[in-house]
């Protein structure tokens, strides 16, 4: 089976960015990211990024389960959008685009608060 996205967008050209930072919002630092769950809310927090309970308006989703975080996608009117290895951005088709992934699994919705 296909995955459910295709690529939309180059990422920029300085690219110091991962999946966290481009879903937040965040081009200037590559260290941001996955792992254990407490320390990646640390970290979504510094920048006022806090758990929601819904996906309505600008949502930030967190795929892993409740030990690791291991992706993160932006969720904006309807449209998810990520960025992929260092290469490119995407459009997703769904909220769950990566089949028989771990990346498949939603953890949790993050809103912005700042």
């Amino acid at each position: 089976c296909a995955y459910e996205y295709y690529k939309i967008q180059d990422p920029s050209p300085n690219n110091y960015y991962n999946c966290m930072g481009y879903a937040i919002g965040v081009y200037n630092d590559s260290d941001l990211g996955s792992g254990a769950v407490n320390e990646v809310e640390a970290e979504l927090a510094s920048y006022d990024w806090i758990e929601a309970n819904d996906l309505t308006g600008t949502r930030v989703i967190a795929y892993g389960n409740e030990y690791n975080i291991i992706h993160f996608a932006k969720y904006q009117n309807g449209i998810v959008t990520a960025k992929m290895d260092g290469y490119e951005v995407v459009m997703h088709l769904s909220t769950t685009p990566y089949f028989y992934s771990s990346y498949d699994t939603i953890y949790k919705y993050y809103k912005y608060t700042g």
